[in-house]
């Protein structure tokens, strides 16, 4: 994985959000900003982005000309990845994609945030509701339980 990051100290507050969106849309995997103080005790944004190492300078050229920065740091880092799976669970209201994840301490499961959002709108009943019916039924069908060899693989 490649790391990008930049400092925005003097952009128009609604900018960044395009970028990050822009960012995304270009094939970076995470975008995300974080509040720091610069020199002179200015208030500033610093903007990450990790990226798959083939798309680091398309990436580091959208936020060159996307924003007010004079520059952008680079850097490779390895992590850790969980293995993962999907699986679609059927609820009174419709369908709703699951992620599980393998942890080494056992399975972990997260209903799609968007799918619940989309039924719970349609159906007008709340997210949170239709959560805890996916987690009712995914627990209730089966206990936790490794699935087997762990493959926590390191990738760069």
């Amino acid at each position: 994985m490649v790391v990008l990051e930049t400092q925005l100290d003097d952009m128009e507050p609604r900018m960044p959000a395009t970028l990050c969106e822009d960012l995304l849309g270009a094939g970076a995997l995470d975008v995300y900003r974080t509040p720091i103080t610069m020199k002179k005790g200015r208030l500033a944004t610093l903007l990450t982005v990790i990226a798959p190492p083939e798309l680091a300078d398309g990436l580091a050229l959208r936020i060159l000309d996307g924003s007010t920065t004079l520059g952008v740091r680079t850097r490779e880092e390895r992590r850790r990845v969980l293995p993962r799976r999907f699986e679609s669970v059927e609820t009174e209201w419709g369908p709703v994609s699951v992620k599980w994840a393998e942890a080494p301490s056992g399975p972990r499961m997260m209903p799609e945030h968007d799918d619940i959002v989309r039924l719970a709108r349609s159906a007008g009943v709340s997210p949170a509701l239709l959560e805890g019916q996916v987690r009712r039924i995914v627990w209730g069908s089966r206990p936790p339980k490794p699935w087997g060899a762990r493959n926590h693989s390191l990738t760069g």
